[in-house]
């Protein structure tokens, strides 16, 4: 796991719905330590049908200015 314990990795909804994810404690910091010097934003997809569901999540980085 390198550090990500899923145990600390929240998903909530935005006012209008849109799934957000929130990292927190340990892995909060270890995602931050490993992308250091760069800014990054994480977004996630759901979508669920009777018994399946499914998640993508893309991590997008850039340098800092």
């Amino acid at each position: 796991s390198k550090g990500i314990n899923f145990n600390e990795i929240v998903i909530r909804n935005e006012k209008n719905g849109k799934p957000l994810i929130k990292l927190m404690n340990e892995t909060k910091k270890n995602v931050e330590k490993k992308f250091n010097k760069k800014k990054y934003k994480i977004s996630v997809s759901l979508s669920d049908e009777d018994n399946y569901a499914v998640a993508f999540v893309a991590i997008s980085l850039w340098k800092k200015n």
